[in-house]
């Protein structure tokens, strides 16, 4: 409803607070107790995923290198739980080809290969039980970000091959309209997550308040503001009632 989708907006806003340039411990504090009160949301409402816009916050926020131990854990703990809610396959394209930023002595990097497991894991299964969900826009976001999968890492080669498996889906044909009204999901807008328009998609999205066009370790480039611990723990508290 619009008071929980408020919450998880007012939430998700401080995420990047404690991991931007001058985060004070306050600020660190207020981001972890958001995340922390995402994850107990996700835990609530198990089958309700967190809209794109706040999954793509706790992936950036999460594994910014500015990122505290407590908040890195619960953001990722949100963010796996809303994964496996999440019953369209575009979004989780999207996400899994979301960079974080550039690293100190590399370029675009994404998030981390535990993380593109599972979200390419949930891909191929959602294509399984449909699959004219291969759109063109889903097929070129995993196809831009394959090339950027680490392939040094212990779960790389399992990440290669669920990416292949789930462009093999490529030309199946849509069986039924998997939004259920023939209408484009909100939270997926027209920005190519890698930084570039897509052919497929068009417009550009809307600033978000937040990670996304911050600094090359994926920090906020917003100006410094002080979270109001009472802020969060009235939100978190809320989140715990449901």
């Amino acid at each position: 409803d619009k008071q929980q989708k408020s919450l998880v907006q007012l939430l998700a806003f401080w995420l990047p607070k404690g991991v931007s340039t001058g985060a004070t411990a306050a600020d660190k504090g207020a981001a972890t107790a958001a995340a922390i009160a995402l994850q107990s949301l996700c835990e609530f409402e198990s089958e309700a995923p967190l809209p794109f816009r706040e999954m793509r916050e706790l992936m950036v926020c999460g594994q910014s290198t500015s990122a505290e131990p407590a908040l890195r854990e619960a953001c990722t703990g949100a963010l796996l739980l809303s994964v496996e809610s999440e019953n369209q396959p575009q979004q989780l394209a999207h996400l899994f080809a979301t960079s974080i930023g550039k690293g100190r002595d590399t370029g675009e990097r994404l998030a981390d290969i535990k993380i593109l497991r599972s979200i390419a894991e949930r891909i191929v299964k959602l294509l399984k039980s449909a699959q004219g969900q291969a759109t063109d826009s889903l097929l070129a976001a995993l196809k831009k970000a394959q090339p950027l999968v680490p392939e040094d890492k212990e779960e790389s080669s399992a990440v290669l091959q669920l990416v292949e498996q789930a462009l093999s889906f490529a030309g199946a044909v849509l069986d039924e309209d998997p939004l259920g009204e023939g209408e484009e999901d909100d939270d997926v807008r027209t920005q190519d997550p890698l930084g570039e328009p897509s052919g497929m998609l068009g417009s550009t999205l809307p600033p978000l308040p937040g990670a996304l066009g911050g600094d090359a370790e994926g920090r906020s480039s917003l100006a410094h503001v002080t979270a109001p611990p009472n802020l969060i723990a009235a939100a978190a508290a809320a989140a715990a009632r449901g």
